[in-house]
């Protein structure tokens, strides 16, 4: 059999897939000779448009306004110089030129580089508030140095730089912890954050949200074309409970000294005042220190940067004669008219207590008035340690009230593990006692607890948690009331017991330590102190105060370092608070001008 070679048919179908193959090719062939032949020209000037930048517009942080709405912290407009420090400290030849434009060393700028730049490689505030002249030269060498910047930013400013730096802060360059910070509450980094204060306790509220511009440049940066606009979102404003006058008074009366003062509401426990001396200048910080800068300040033995108000302790002295009182009262062993003999001093054990004076027959309210050791000499004994302990507790000392700003330290009260810990050999005597109910001894306070006491004493028992923000208005203008609730609790006691206090306290102003600076028209109650503390130096001087007698709005501490008796330097500036606030809170004061007063500081010798 022969066998014949079957020829295959081709149908269309076997043409079909090799002439599309061959057909995409040729286009894709064309097109590519089209674009990088024909066109190639055209498309190199068109590629310049499709370089796409965003330019970042940073939020202006909210507002601060005091209880009035007088502005405490705002923003405008300034020339801010940032770098990228990784390009920067090497540049020499950049280095040099920007001091000349600086007008500063080149030692001084990497100095200061070293100081603030925690990531090399993201711009960094170096500078702020340079001059129009000298932004317009560092803008010309953007053009041929990589890591500099110039722009027109909203930056912080307040309208005191000293009046309101312990409860204000400041703002300036976050360090890697603070950026971490950011990070893990889904913020991104900002250029400045928050290091203290109000400006650190409510960051999240004050530093709104960026927006920016997407833009089309060319090679050089330049701006071509706006694609689209995401306007920033600025943080909301705070409203704090502070009075600005008060602040300014209390700053005035502590000037040239140290100290601290804190004003309440007693029906709320808002703020109304809170001042320590020496203050700091936020200025300093706005436009950047460098590493000596701030050593000196961190060195200055008058510690500037250290809030007393909340950051320092001290022994009571007799202001802590109120607390004592209540915890008679508590104890159930209280009695306005129980008299003790005062005869110039106690003799407890091998310790004698001496009194100012030999006062002869007191009960409370004339042992108050003349603050009469012996008196409550005997009555620290009747209680004993416990039961000063327990009501210590109940007043918040020993431990922090829980203000809303950073740094907050507790006190001592001195508890039984206190005693085994810091004592040798661990034994508490009937002397120590005695000098506790003295203020004196190992009880350290701090003045913002002191001024809580005063709020719990005035409002008759209610103790509330300290805080200096009142309200917070959203961008939109919503009012976010501070919705927390800061009533801690209620110190029980028969009401006759408070109306006891209030009348010891007031005549304390009537006829006591006080008496010197009686307020016409306006009825306030008072106790004055004086901290014996360091050998050799003069005491500490203390007033604790509220007013009106009735219905009081305004409850303070105010201490003053080292400068000698209660009623010589913290009373006088507790007079000019309580007559400021209570005339400008009552109308009727305000308009017939009763209750003005003028700050008379004597040096004559007073009791305590």
């Amino acid at each position: 059999m022969i066998h014949v070679e079957k020829v295959r048919q081709y149908t269309y179908r076997d043409y079909l897939i090799p002439c599309l193959v061959v057909m995409v090719m040729t286009g894709l062939f064309y097109r590519l000779w089209n674009l990088q032949v024909v066109r190639s020209e055209d498309l190199k000037k068109e590629g310049k448009w499709f370089t796409r930048a965003i330019n970042v517009k940073h939020a202006p942080r909210g507002k601060i306004v005091d209880r009035n709405g007088m502005l405490l912290a705002g923003v405008k407009k300034e020339f801010v110089f940032s770098i990228q420090a990784g390009y920067v400290k090497y540049n020499t030849e950049l280095l040099n030129k920007l001091s000349s434009i600086l007008e500063i060393s080149v030692h001084e700028i990497l100095d200061k580089i070293k100081s603030i730049c925690y990531r090399p490689y993201l711009f960094t505030r170096l500078y702020t508030g340079i001059s129009v002249e000298k932004a317009a030269m560092i803008a010309e060498l953007e053009i041929f140095h990589k890591g500099i910047r110039v722009d027109s930013e909203p930056i912080r400013f307040y309208s005191s730089h000293k009046d309101y730096s312990h409860f204000l802060g400041y703002v300036h360059n976050p360090n890697e912890g603070e950026i971490q910070r950011l990070l893990d509450n889904g913020e991104k980094p900002r250029p400045v954050v928050g290091k203290s204060g109000i400006e650190y306790r409510y960051e999240l509220k004050l530093m709104g949200i960026p927006g920016g511009e997407n833009l089309d440049v060319d090679v050089r940066s330049k701006p071509l074309k706006l694609v689209s606009v995401k306007n920033p979102v600025p943080g909301s404003m705070l409203v704090l409970g502070i009075d600005q006058k008060l602040q300014e008074i209390a700053t005035e009366g502590l000037k040239g000294r140290k100290g601290a003062v804190v004003a309440l509401d007693p029906k709320s426990g808002e703020v109304l005042c809170l001042a320590s001396s020496p203050a700091y200048n936020i200025e300093r910080f706005k436009k950047g220190l460098t590493l000596k800068e701030w050593k000196d300040i961190r060195d200055d033995k008058s510690s500037p940067m250290l809030n007393r108000a909340v950051s320092s302790c001290y022994a009571p002295a007799s202001i802590f004669k109120l607390v004592l009182a209540i915890a008679a009262m508590q104890k159930g062993i209280f009695s306005e008219h129980h008299y003790t003999y005062c005869g110039g001093y106690s003799q407890v054990g091998n310790r004698k207590f001496r009194c100012l004076s030999q006062h002869g027959e007191m009960n409370f309210f004339t042992a108050l008035a003349k603050s009469c050791n012996t008196y409550f000499v005997d009555l620290a004994l009747k209680i004993g340690i416990d039961g000063i302990r327990r009501t210590c507790e109940d007043l918040g000392l020993g431990e922090k009230t829980g203000i809303d700003i950073a740094g907050e330290i507790t006190g001592i009260v001195p508890s039984e593990s206190w005693i085994r810990k810091w004592r040798n050999p661990p034994v508490w005597r009937s002397g120590d006692t005695a000098n506790l109910g003295l203020g004196q001894g190992e009880i350290s306070v701090t003045p913002i607890q002191m001024a809580q006491i005063a709020s719990v004493i005035a409002s008759k028992g209610s103790r509330y948690t300290p805080h200096i923000l009142k309200t917070e208005i959203l961008p939109n203008g919503i009012m976010c009331s501070n919705s927390n609730d800061y009533f801690c609790k209620k110190i029980n006691l028969p009401t006759h017991y408070w109306e006891i206090l209030h009348k010891a306290m007031e005549q304390v102003v009537l006829f006591g330590t006080v008496s010197r600076y009686r307020i016409p028209g306006i009825d306030w109650c008072a106790k004055t102190g004086t901290a014996q503390h360091k050998k050799g130096e003069k005491p500490h001087s203390w007033c604790m105060a509220f007013g009106p007698k009735e219905n009081p709005s305004i409850a303070l501490c105010i201490i003053v370092e080292s400068v000698g008796y209660g009623s010589q330097f913290a009373a006088p500036i507790a007079q000019l608070l309580i007559n400021s606030y209570i005339r400008r809170h009552t109308p009727q004061n305000h308009a017939s001008g009763v209750g003005e007063v003028d700050i008379n500081i004597s040096t004559d010798n007073q009791n305590l």
